[in-house]
């Protein structure tokens, strides 16, 4: 298993609309972590990068959480 980073976006969304997105990579490097605490502290070092990288495909949202989830396929 891998842990993954997922961006919850707040604000009214239609039921066939994504309120989230899963970040899969950054420049061509895959962005699935061993542990939670890679995971976490990637999140740390670039909350800032992944909160306008998620505005920008949310236009008019907001940033509900940004966290780490442990995901069985990858």
């Amino acid at each position: 298993m891998k842990w993954v980073i997922l961006i919850i976006m707040a604000g009214n969304f239609s039921p066939l609309e994504h309120d989230a997105i899963e970040i899969k990579g950054y420049s061509g490097n895959s962005l699935h972590f061993q542990n939670l605490e890679e995971c976490r502290l990637h999140v740390k070092q670039n909350y800032i990068l992944l909160s306008l990288f998620a505005l920008e495909q949310f236009p008019g949202k907001k940033v509900d959480t940004i966290a780490c989830f442990e995901k069985t396929e990858i």
